[in-house]
């Protein structure tokens, strides 16, 4: 049995220093987490920022569902982790085309490692799809631009806050950010880190 397609993938950032903590306000009624508990949304927003993402979609209320999902697995022991490289090859590098363009030799970029959390039923399946995304591979319709190729493009020096990922179609998670990843392992109460 395959994976549903992969429509909405929700951006995360490091949790916002408490100055700006109003903002996160905000990104609770773009989230759909406008009927979840303050409990809930404060207990989120320890581990994460939701980066507004432009599109009605995201609004709908799939995202609670997701991380209800998520919370339901862990309490049943169905979560597990991985871990994969991205190396350069595999990724998209746009931002090597302006050196190209202007004939100047090109920074090296070193690979990535990408953590992720996930179901146990069909795990190798939740891996190869986070690494289709995250690569740039990912053939079918995503409904809006999610940043991976930003967040895993060393060069560039805007525009890469973003360091997670939530898959909403299939209910799993992925990040280029150990901190994050490890903060996500806390709430969930896993224990099992990948290569530990």
């Amino acid at each position: 049995m395959n994976l549903a397609s992969t429509f909405l993938v929700q951006e995360l950032e490091n949790p916002l220093p408490l100055q700006k903590s109003k903002l996160k306000d905000v990104a609770r009624a773009f989230g759909g987490f406008h009927t979840c508990s303050d409990e809930l949304w404060d207990l989120l927003h320890s581990v994460c920022t939701l980066k507004y993402m432009g599109a009605a979609e995201y609004e709908f209320g799939q995202l609670s569902s997701t991380f209800s999902a998520l919370s339901s697995r862990a309490k049943d022991g169905q979560l597990q982790t991985f871990t994969f490289s991205l190396s350069p090859s595999q990724r998209k590098l746009n931002s090597l085309r302006k050196y190209l363009k202007k004939g100047e030799k090109a920074p090296s970029p070193e690979d990535v490692t990408i953590w992720g959390i996930a179901p146990k039923v069909r795990h190798s399946l939740y891996v190869e799809r986070a690494k289709d995304i995250a690569s740039g591979a990912y053939e079918s319709y995503i409904k809006n631009f999610y940043g991976c190729d930003a967040a895993l493009d060393p060069i560039r020096d805007f525009d890469n806050d973003t360091v997670g990922w939530v898959e909403e179609s299939n209910n799993f998670v992925f990040f280029s950010n150990k901190d994050m990843f490890d903060r996500f392992c806390h709430l969930f109460g896993i224990k099992e880190v990948p290569g530990e």
